[in-house]
């Protein structure tokens, strides 16, 4: 609770400083007829670097943060501050020298990280000559270690390979633990597995090495690797959220403008019909069900409606985010806006007694506002005779 109170009062800081912020920052996204977002080798960024795009490359020095989403990530350049990266391939080979914490199908670490390195994908390689000063805590199908780490290592993975030195202790849940040659811990080994280690004759363990069993009962289960997996699922979710709903105001910027001001203009409208449609929709798929003929239609509406659920979360995270900064006075950026209402909202939903009610009044209030606009548009439409 006491680290839940710290982000929450850094949250308060943050957005109270929006206006400064965002007056040293960058927006980079990508443009029509366009593949590639760069920041050339001789480029300067004084500030934060926001950027998104199909293939996002930093090759410049940011003296700020870098937040970067894309099909393809690359940071090669320099950034003084830390990075926080979603994509499908997401290489760093740069030299970093704040936190990198990212999440994607495939995570190639090829450089230098000042601080930790927090990462989740399907595949994570930090290969011989990074160099990881800090921490690395991961979750991932299959990690590679085969540079030194600074300090820890705490992983939750399939597979698990260290064939070079980790400065402190390294703590794992995994499927196979490989100790390679060359691969020296220097403080103890902790593992859950159902297999023995394989550790080579030459790799050397500083301290105790323990294997347990992977627990069978959720009381077995310490309630710190809870609270650890926890995290990581909603650290994880959260590069999600920011992936995606900067993809949204990139291709439907329009849709999502007027979905702000539809909120606005009647949020207590939005509610009530929100409820309506969380209560009315449920009971007419369950009635589709009933009769043979309209079973095909009962499933069409409920995975309309799950994906409805889905995207009208980025619709009040963005006004969420709109509402933030015009209360300051600033009007700023889309996609600015759109990371501080994420923020705010990851921040808030980490605390286990009111995140259950604001994600149901996320719901609510985003299913009331696009069946509002829907209905807008099919106005529009027909007064054009459009349809």
């Amino acid at each position: 609770m006491k680290k839940i109170l710290i982000f929450l009062m850094f949250g308060v800081f943050l957005l109270s400083t929006t206006s400064i912020v965002a007056k040293t920052s960058q927006f980079r996204t990508q443009q029509k007829g366009t593949e590639r977002i760069t920041l050339s080798q001789d480029e300067v960024i004084d500030g934060d670097y926001f950027t998104a795009g199909e293939t996002v490359e930093v090759f410049g020095t940011v003296n700020g943060d870098v937040y970067a989403a894309g099909g393809q990530v690359v940071i090669d350049g320099t950034v003084n501050g830390d990075v926080l990266a979603a994509g499908g391939m997401i290489t760093v080979s740069g030299q970093v020298n704040g936190n990198v914490r990212v999440a994607g199908g495939q995570i190639l670490v090829s450089g230098g990280i000042g601080k930790n390195l927090t990462v989740g994908g399907g595949s994570v390689e930090i290969v011989k000559g990074a160099q990881l000063r800090g921490n690395l805590v991961t979750g991932a199908g299959n990690v590679t270690v085969a540079s030194p780490i600074g300090g820890d290592i705490t992983a939750g993975v399939g597979n698990l390979t260290i064939a070079e030195a980790v400065g402190r202790d390294v703590v794992a849940g995994v499927g196979v633990l490989r100790l390679a040659p060359g691969g020296n811990i220097g403080g103890d080994l902790t593992y859950w597995s159902e297999n023995e280690g394989d550790i080579d004759p030459t790799a050397t363990v500083s301290g105790i090495i323990t294997r347990q069993m992977p627990p069978t009962k959720r009381s077995e289960v310490p309630k710190d690797a809870f609270a650890a997996v926890f995290t990581g699922l909603k650290f994880i979710s959260f590069l999600s959220w920011m992936l995606v709903g900067l993809l949204l105001i990139r291709f439907v910027p329009h849709f999502m403008e007027r979905s702000v001001g539809t909120l606005t203009a009647d949020p207590w409208k939005a509610v009530g019909i929100g409820i309506l449609t969380l209560i009315v929709t449920p009971i007419a798929a369950l009635l589709l069900f009933i009769t043979v003929v309209g079973f095909p239609l009962g499933i069409l509406l409920i995975v309309i409606f799950l994906i409805s659920i889905y995207f009208v979360k980025f619709i009040v995270l963005y006004w969420l985010g709109s509402f933030i900064t015009e209360r300051f006075g600033q009007k700023q950026n889309p996609y600015w806006t759109f990371v501080i209402g994420a923020v705010l909202y990851f921040i808030i939903t980490l605390v286990p007694v009111i995140a259950f009610f604001v994600q149901l009044a996320t719901v609510i209030v985003g299913l009331g506002t696009l069946i509002l606009l829907k209905k807008t548009y099919y106005h529009e439409l027909h007064g054009k005779k459009m349809i």
